[in-house]
Order: C-alpha cells, then structure tokens, then sequence
C-alpha cells in the first residue's frame, strides 16, 4: 500500500529488491543428492569417503567427502562394538564433517549450500559463496546423543543421510 501510495503521489520510483513486493529471489536448483548409509555408526565405525551425487535422472553430478565420526564427549575415539545393541544407553557426538566437493557442474556452481537432515533436525551449511567446480565447505557439525535409545540404533543400522546439494546459475546468483 505504502509503495502504490507513493506511486500515485510523486510517479514511478526505484525500490531495492528487498522492499519490492513482486520481486522473488531465485530459487537454487537442486544438482543432486548424496546418500551415507550410516550402519557402521551403530558400531561405531566411523564414515570418511567421497559420495556420488546423484540427480533426479540417475545421473552423477559430482563427488562429497563426508566424515561422521563418532565421539565421547570429551572428543576422544571411541572402540569398535561388535554388536550394535552394545551402543544403547552409551553418550556419544557424532562429529559430522564437509570438507569439500569436486566435479560439480559449471552451469549450477554458483554459491552452493548442503542440506540435510539428521536425527530429526533439518541442517544447512553456509554458502560456499561464488563459482567453484571444487567448492571447499570446511564443514563441520557436533550432535551430542544422551543416552542411545534402541530408535535410534535402529536409525544408524537401517537409515541414510541424504545431503542435497543445490547452487544457482550465473544469472541467477547476479540476482542475489
């Protein structure tokens, strides 16, 4: 209303993308999603690997080193279980790292963010700001469990974190 009142009283006027109530900001395109099967968690083995990113075809989109080591509180290594009931009741961080990507395709490589859920808590890494093929995120995320439940054992024997990767055009991040 404040905007169309000034339009009628002194004409067009330029307003900033923030205060323009028909300006949306891109939406970042989804690259792919990467999926670590966290089953050796539950017997707290710990995860560092590169994941394939994988897009809606079935298409590899690129590489994600991801590193989930589990933890005491006090950040000190924790020995093998060889059987996973053995972690129910146990305090234990999950001490969840991003480093970095490769081979990301050049027409979506703009300011790229992950995504992810863990434990029930929806998680974003800040932006890796401007174009990169190897885009650094030097991430990392501590989740301090209290006492393992036997639900969640289960969710590190049978579930998966699925990060999604997404990044905007060249276009689209000059919008920003």
């Amino acid at each position: 209303r404040e905007l169309y009142q000034k339009f009628l009283d002194f004409g067009p006027q330029d307003v900033s993308k923030a205060k323009d109530p028909f300006w949306d900001p891109p939406q970042a395109y989804e690259i792919g999603n990467a999926y670590v099967y966290l089953k050796a968690l539950s017997h707290l083995v710990e995860i560092e690997q590169d994941f394939a990113i994988v897009d809606y075809k079935g298409e590899e989109q690129g590489h994600i080193t991801v590193e989930i080591l589990p933890e005491s509180k006090d950040g000190e290594e924790l020995d093998y279980l060889e059987d996973n009931n053995e972690i129910i009741g146990q305090n234990i961080t999950f001490n969840v790292k991003i480093p970095n990507a490769n081979n990301i395709p050049e027409i979506y490589n703009n300011d790229l963010s992950i995504s992810y859920n863990f434990n029930n808590e929806d998680h974003i890494t800040p932006p890796c700001l401007g174009a990169h093929v190897t885009p650094q995120f030097n991430y990392t995320q501590k989740f301090y469990i209290e006492s393992i439940t036997e639900k969640f054992r289960d969710y590190l024997y049978n579930g998966a974190l699925v990060l999604s990767i997404k990044g905007f055009n060249k276009e689209q991040a000059l919008e920003l």
